[in-house]
């Protein structure tokens, strides 16, 4: 504001150079608002796709975890549908003409409370149809080909489609289980229960016939997979001849497509070739499935600190360990409470750690007299009190004795972890934690588990049991 005076010596005031200076400091401001919200946009939406990816990513292991329970109920995996084509793996009419209940599908019974597929977040906004039997599914596919159903195009006597027994399925980690999927319409998407391959294979191996193409490369161009041995990745689209589209929609410009290789027929994992043999070595293969089963053990990170941390804590305040496994898992329990009472790598102090399956003595009067059942829970009564940690190692999960030591200790006070494979089996849930590898083959989750079991030992180790450096 400038001060200046009238003639008759009055002071006056002018509002108007300042006012003109205050809004274009307001044009301004505005300007730079516009010009970071532009920059800012993308960065938001690329924020959000990603969170809607993550989403897909963790429905997509819901479903492979569905599908293990499926597995360990009736031995094969989830047919993808019946002879009719009026119940798939996904949902079921009760005629082509009726409506489509999503909840009677095979696998509802492993899928909660809800018996429905969580839908994939990105999917659900971008969808143009609704009314078809295709709804249901959530955006995702089932590999029918290989693993809901096998080239042979098979029956069973109660209609539902032969599926592939997971001892057939030569390389799970090359395999595909699910996928992103939908089916291309002249003005948009709809959903489709399938991830077809490249080729139709009848039996003889891949043909010349490509189906229509159903995997959904959504994502900024990458699909999300779920492989059989429960792995997640994002896979890009590999440049193919255009399938068959009887609908008239431009599946390329929805990015529909196949990845991949040819030799495998895409999804497959070697069983394309007419008797389904790899044609990796045995040796090859087992390092394949080995690292892809150890890779797939990265979600399960937050829950393993929190074990540690249980562990250390509890033997840092004068509490004990107590172990327990069949079998194989026998040996790594007794591995596993070695290393604590003993030392795993630093030289320090033992602390106590007990393998409930070391004494064949006890083992051999607690099962005669008590039966099998109870070789470990009477122990854990035994040996066991509030504020001790008590470990459960089972590769299935389905062993009675390793259920009733997990029960015995909840009821006695100790914390809880169960180390478990597959979809976790009758002891899933029980245990106060639980690290499920996800993987069919007993080989891969027992490797698996001594990897886990190992890297605890060297975090409670280095964490909680060593001395602490004068002054720190």
């Amino acid at each position: 504001m400038r001060r200046s005076f009238n003639s008759d010596g009055v002071e006056r005031k002018e509002f108007g150079r300042g006012a003109a200076f205050t809004l274009l400091e307001l044009l301004v401001v505005m300007v730079i608002i516009a010009i970071l919200a532009g920059l800012m946009f993308p960065a938001f939406r690329q924020a959000k796709l990603h969170a809607q990816a993550t989403q897909s990513g963790n429905n997509l292991r819901q479903l492979v975890a569905a599908n293990l329970g499926y597995v360990n109920d009736h031995e094969c995996y989830v047919p993808a549908d019946d002879i009719t084509n009026n119940r798939r793996w996904c949902g079921a009419r009760t005629s082509p003409n009726s409506a489509y209940d999503p909840t009677l599908g095979y696998l509802a019974d492993y899928l909660g409370k809800s018996r429905m597929i969580t839908p994939d977040p990105l999917f659900t906004d971008m969808l143009r149809q609704s009314g078809t039997f295709e709804d249901g599914a959530g955006g995702y596919g089932y590999n029918e080909v290989y693993i809901g159903g096998t080239p042979a195009w098979s029956y069973n006597t109660d209609g539902s489609r032969v599926s592939a027994l997971p001892a057939a399925v030569a390389r799970p980690s090359s395999t595909v289980m699910f996928a992103t999927t939908a089916y291309a319409l002249p003005d948009g998407v709809q959903e489709y229960p399938f991830a077809e391959p490249p080729f139709w294979d009848f039996g003889d191996g891949a043909t010349d016939y490509r189906p229509s193409p159903s995997v959904h490369f959504r994502f900024n161009g990458k699909a999300i997979v779920a492989w059989c041995d429960g792995h997640i990745s994002m896979e890009a689209k590999i440049p193919r001849g255009v399938g068959d589209d009887p609908e008239g929609g431009d599946a390329d410009a929805q990015n529909l497509g196949w990845f991949g290789p040819d030799a495998e027929n895409g999804y497959s994992g070697g069983a394309s070739a007419k008797v389904g043999v790899s044609r990796m070595s045995i040796f090859e293969k087992a390092i394949d499935d080995a690292t892809a089963t150890i890779a797939a053990l990265r979600p399960l990170e937050t829950t393993h600190e929190r074990v540690a941390e249980l562990v250390g804590r509890c033997l840092k305040s004068g509490g004990k360990l107590l172990v327990c496994g069949n079998g194989g898992s026998a040996a790594d329990a007794a591995d596993f409470a070695t290393e604590f009472a003993c030392r795993f790598i630093s030289d320090r102090r033992p602390y106590p750690a007990l393998n409930l399956t070391g004494c064949g003595s006890l083992l051999t009067a607690i099962g005669n007299d008590y039966g099998y059942d109870e070789v470990f829970a009477r122990q854990v009564r035994a040996f066991g009190h509030k504020g001790d940690v008590f470990v459960a190692i089972s590769t299935s999960g389905n062993s009675k004795s390793i259920v009733s030591a997990i029960a015995a200790a909840n009821i006695a006070g100790l914390y809880t972890v169960a180390l478990l494979g597959r979809d976790g089996g009758r002891a899933r849930g029980l245990a106060g934690m639980e690290l499920i590898v996800p993987s069919t083959i007993t080989a891969r989750i027992q490797e698996a588990h001594k990897f886990l079991l190992h890297t605890l030992c060297e975090i409670v180790e280095e964490k909680w049991l060593l001395p602490k450096p004068a002054g720190g």
